[in-house]
């Protein structure tokens, strides 16, 4: 989990890596994703719901953090490991569908990982610590133009509606 800065906005990038085996050195692959610090702060304050469902009989639960971003549980059919999946979503015949490159799928292990740095990286940087969930969250999906939320699209300067 890298915190990095583009076109002025703050963006927590969740990434793959892989590692050279003639150098050491670590490389980011493309596959991850990118969350504004809006995403970013609902899935700090989500955790904890994220963790207890983890451990209920029936493993199934989304959070949406963001326009087409989803938090959610998987479990492999095969072995029955649990996943925590943050994923981008793409709408297709008026279904959300995974994206496969677009997110990461976390063991629990990873997960419990993660949110150690979580909080680590929301208290050591000042603009994450003072992010707020998107407001407009619960009805994204029914506006006509949610590319028009300020908070879950910053680059966009044509926009002038604020959530």
């Amino acid at each position: 989990m890298v915190v990095k800065r583009y076109k002025g906005t703050i963006l927590v990038d969740f990434r793959k890596y892989w590692q050279s085996p003639y150098t050491g050195e670590f490389y980011s692959t493309d596959r991850g994703l990118s969350l504004f610090p809006s995403s970013f702060i609902t899935l700090f304050l989500s955790a904890d719901e994220i963790d207890q469902k983890i451990y209920e009989p029936i493993f199934k639960h989304h959070v949406q953090l963001g326009k087409d971003i989803f938090c959610s549980l998987a479990r492999d059919c095969y072995t029955r490991n649990k996943y925590v999946n943050i994923r981008q979503y793409i709408r297709e015949d008026e279904k959300l569908q995974p994206t496969i490159k677009n997110g990461i799928c976390l063991k629990i292990s990873e997960w419990t990982c993660l949110k150690g740095y979580l909080v680590e990286i929301k208290n050591t940087t000042p603009l994450l610590s003072q992010a707020i969930p998107c407001p407009s969250l619960s009805d994204h999906n029914k506006r006509v133009r949610d590319e028009e939320c300020i908070i879950c699209h910053p680059f966009d300067v044509e926009i002038n509606y604020f959530c």
